[in-house]
């Protein structure tokens, strides 16, 4: 399978389908994806630690969106000349904190199709060549002359 251009990737991924083949349903709830695509049978579990890049991505969105929110507010202040209640904006504040990762857990969790370039060149394992085992010769007594 021939694979698409990273523009197509990311607006599947967007979209909550598979990133190779486009199909639906590949989430069995709402956090969970299936083991493999429906479709084309594309495998979406990875190794071990590979939902650290998950958990980096919901965590620096949610923390972008707060320093942006932090900004208005202070923006909208100085308009204001200080005359502003707080309470909506920590409100705010508190609702991207929630809903922020819970919304971009499935857009984050979701995967594009791996590299279509060959795998690397495996060096072929060689045995280790046995010692040379040698018999001890007598040695020639030497005269002194």
């Amino acid at each position: 399978m021939e694979r698409a251009p990273v523009r197509t990737i990311v607006s599947r991924g967007l979209r909550r389908r598979c990133g190779r083949c486009g199909a639906k349903r590949i989430f069995r709830t709402y956090f969970q994806l299936h083991e493999r695509c429906p479709r084309c049978g594309y495998k979406f579990e990875r190794e071990e630690g590979f939902f650290t890049g998950v958990y980096l991505v919901n965590y620096a969105v949610t923390a972008v969106l707060l320093v942006v929110e932090i900004f208005a507010f202070l923006l909208w202040a100085s308009a204001n000349e200080g005359d502003v209640s707080l309470a909506p904006w920590l409100i705010g504040g508190a609702l991207i904190a929630i809903l922020c990762p819970l919304l971009v857990y499935p857009i984050a969790s979701r995967r594009g199709p791996p590299s279509t370039s060959p795998p690397a060149p495996s060096t072929p394992s060689k045995k280790p060549k046995p010692l040379k085992t040698t018999t001890a010769r007598a040695r020639p007594e030497r005269s002194e002359a």
